[in-house]
């Protein structure tokens, strides 16, 4: 049986920002960035969560999908995030 870590807030907030993302929950997304920051998370950390988040739905092709909560992920926003990474 695989070893359960025991994460703390901070990384748990922003695994599940990702998850609400990749699944479409905008209440639920709104509620773990703040928690997160709570946290103690940096806007970098949280950037990096939507990012991750984000390539997810690309892979899977939900991007102008709207889910029964009206979840939206514009893609000019994706657009704008893209080389985040090398930028910071």
């Amino acid at each position: 049986m695989a070893k359960i870590i025991d994460f703390d807030n901070k990384i748990r907030e922003l695994l599940l920002l990702a998850l609400a993302i990749v699944y479409k929950n905008s209440e639920d997304a709104k509620r773990h960035i703040l928690s997160a920051a709570e946290e103690g998370a940096t806007s970098d950390e949280i950037m990096q969560a939507l990012l991750i988040a984000i390539r997810k739905r690309q892979e899977e092709g939900l991007f102008g999908s709207r889910g029964a909560d009206g979840f939206y992920l514009n893609p000019i926003f994706v657009e704008k995030t893209e080389g985040y990474e090398e930028r910071r």
